[in-house]
């Protein structure tokens, strides 16, 4: 096991673009790596932590890749080592894209990782794991509904019986950026334009709505990485812009955005379940209009405001 020198040389061969696997844990993850890449795999410390990355290339579609498996996360605003490696890769890699695994039984923790994935503005495609669990394959979400409603691939497959790991592997290469919304109580947009702006100037990269909402939510591991992109001053901005934020609510803003992202996978769920038990199209149609368009969030908002 070898400690890498720093995080830019993280990536061992550079003409293999990297692809992150990002998930739950216990989501099969791990497995899913294994059917994707056949072959011998390196294990290694992220610099400067004991958290392990397994690394391996592979051909998806007639791309040479080089795929990472992440420990498994719960939030991209972290509260874990395992966390601060996942995101820190997400910020740091250039040109990466995100294989999200989730566990196709527990829809709703996995949406609430990929409305953040999708916060964060990284192309993603998203493999429905344990499908082999399922009763029938009509006890399972639609991958064509989830696909109107993230903006992203959707494929249902399982790593332990190898089921669809080509129809993955193909549909990897449409990955793309995620349309899921959330709309946040007037104060935390306000804040998240601010942020975002600010971070245009000096740190595009970083200028993402994901991070902007961990700034507002009070993340201080999020520190180096502006240090290390920004001059001081704009730390200073940040901060203010974030106490103004938070001097016009009541709760704190990480509370309020944890409510909201909740909220808004709670209505997508029950609409995706109206959407199963009806069996038409013209509900797919409205689950589409309900999460890609902020104006559909107001109700969410109501509900978090009235909490």
């Amino acid at each position: 096991m070898s400690q890498l020198a720093n995080n830019a040389q993280f990536i061992d061969e550079s003409e293999a673009r990297p692809l992150l696997l990002v998930g739950n844990p216990n989501v099969g993850k791990s497995l899913l790596f294994t059917r994707l890449t056949n072959r011998y795999v390196t294990v290694s410390n992220y610099p400067g932590t004991t958290v392990e990355m397994t690394t391996a290339t592979a051909l998806i579609g007639d791309e040479r890749r080089s795929i990472i498996d992440t420990p498994g996360i719960n939030s991209l605003l972290p509260q874990s080592q395992d966390e601060i490696v996942a995101r820190d890769l997400l910020l740091r890699e250039p040109n990466i894209d995100v294989m999200q695994v989730g566990d196709i039984a527990n829809l709703r923790r996995t949406l609430l990782l990929a409305l953040q994935l999708c916060e964060y503005e990284v192309p993603f495609a998203l493999a429905l794991n344990m499908a082999d669990e399922l009763r029938s394959v009509d006890d399972g979400p639609d991958p064509a509904a989830l696909e109107r409603v993230l903006g992203v691939p959707v494929v249902s497959v399982s790593a332990l019986r190898r089921w669809n790991i080509g129809k993955l592997k193909q549909e990897l290469g449409r990955s793309r950026r995620g349309t899921m919304t959330a709309t946040y109580p007037p104060p935390i947009e306000r804040g998240v334009a601010a942020v975002v702006a600010t971070l245009k100037e000096h740190a595009p990269s970083l200028a993402t709505r994901g991070v902007a909402l961990s700034i507002l939510a009070g993340d201080a591991t999020l520190r180096p990485l502006i240090e290390a992109s920004c001059p001081a001053p704009v730390g200073e901005r940040l901060d203010a812009v974030r106490a103004a934020a938070q001097g016009q609510l009541a709760r704190p803003i990480g509370v309020l955005i944890s409510h909201v992202r909740v909220a808004a996978v709670d209505t997508l769920m029950a609409t995706l379940r109206q959407a199963a038990a009806a069996g038409q199209d013209g509900l797919r149609d409205r689950i589409g209009r309900v999460c890609m368009h902020s104006i559909k969030g107001i109700p969410i908002l109501i509900v978090v405001l009235a909490l």
